[in-house]
This record gives structure tokens, sequence and C-alpha cells, in this order.
């Protein structure tokens, strides 16, 4: 019985050693970046990526400067919120990262609605290759 019992605590035991290291990290503060967005925190998926509340009436200029910063698409409506059809991306010493600029759910499918909907911005580290 112990010698089951062993295994799985070493696996356990580097799980929560993995979970420990993969911390809450606010990008754009590291980065030194002053975006119009506000770290609200990570996600509890898988990826523990940062999020981000867009400031009201941000989204078009935020948009324009991830497009030209970080080669994400135009954002889309696609059926039930605003999203690229390819996400940003950028590297730096810390790995590389996956950036999306999304609305919340919404039935508001042209841009002259933006000003009303709420938009949150997602930095995913990737995983190394």
């Amino acid at each position: 019985m112990r010698t089951l019992l062993l295994p799985l605590l070493l696996v356990a035991t580097a799980l929560l050693a993995e979970q420990d290291e993969r911390a809450c990290i606010d990008w754009l503060q590291r980065w030194q970046l002053e975006l119009p967005a506000q770290f609200a925190g990570c996600a509890e998926e898988d990826d523990g990526a940062a999020l981000y509340r867009v400031a009201a009436g941000q989204a078009e200029a935020l948009e324009a400067l991830l497009i030209r910063q970080f080669g994400m698409a135009p954002l889309e409506f696609r059926g039930s919120d605003w999203e690229p059809a390819r996400p940003g991306y950028r590297r730096t010493a810390d790995g590389e990262h996956r950036i999306v600029l999304h609305s919340t759910p919404t039935l508001a499918n042209r841009r002259e609605d933006w000003e009303r909907l709420d938009f949150h911005l997602r930095i995913s580290a990737l995983p190394p290759s």
C-alpha cells in the first residue's frame, strides 16, 4: 500500500509546486506599458491569464494599439461578442504571451455600439516550446 501512495504523493507535491510558480502577474505593469486597461486579477483556469478591464470608450483606441504593436487582428463580431480572428503576441525575456481584446457577450453587432459595451484584455503566458 505504501508503495502505491508514494508516487501519488510525489505527483501531488509536484503539481502544487507548479501552481505556486505560476504567480498572478500584471504583465502590463511588468512591461511598463500604460494602456487604458485596469488590472483585475488572474483567471483561475489552467493558463492563469492576467485579466484587465478596458476603460469606458477606450476599446477602439486600444484595438488600434494592439493591432500596431502586437499584430492582433481587428475585432470582429462573432455572433455573441467582439473578438479578434487572430490574437496578438509579445515575446520578452519572460517568454511569449498571447494578447486578446474582447467584449462581454452582447447582441450589439455594430462598432457604433462599442461605447456602451464592456471590453476586457487577456494576456496569457504561453508554455515554453
